[in-house]
Parts: structure tokens; C-alpha cells; sequence
């Protein structure tokens, strides 16, 4: 949260790039959902058997 221009986003890139950390901007709004970002477990049959397998 904060008024636009002021570095947030900025800052966090610079930290990152000085650690040499890898960083993704991803830019978010009311239409992102936590599955969208994450990922979830889906129930894949496999070999005959039903499991649940984590889906990206």
C-alpha cells in the first residue's frame, strides 16, 4: 500500500538484484487468485488409480 511512484515495487527489485536474488514482478488485481499464483492439487487417474498430484 502507498501512493504510486513512490519506489515500493522499485525497492524490492534493488534488494533482490543486490543479494543476487531472483526476483519476479508480478503485477496483481481483482481478477488474481491465490491458484492463479500457487497452484493446486488436482485428482489425476494414473496407472488406474486416482491420486491427487499438485497442478502449477
Amino acid at each position: 500500500q502507498g501512493y504510486h511512484g513512490t519506489g515500493k515495487s522499485t525497492h524490492i527489485e534493488q534488494v533482490a538484484a543486490r543479494l543476487n536474488w531472483p526476483c519476479v514482478r508480478i503485477n496483481l488485481d481483482s481478477h488474481i487468485s491465490r491458484i492463479d499464483l500457487v497452484g493446486k492439487d488436482a485428482i489425476v487417474l494414473k496407472e488406474g488409480k486416482q491420486i491427487t498430484e499438485f497442478r502449477e
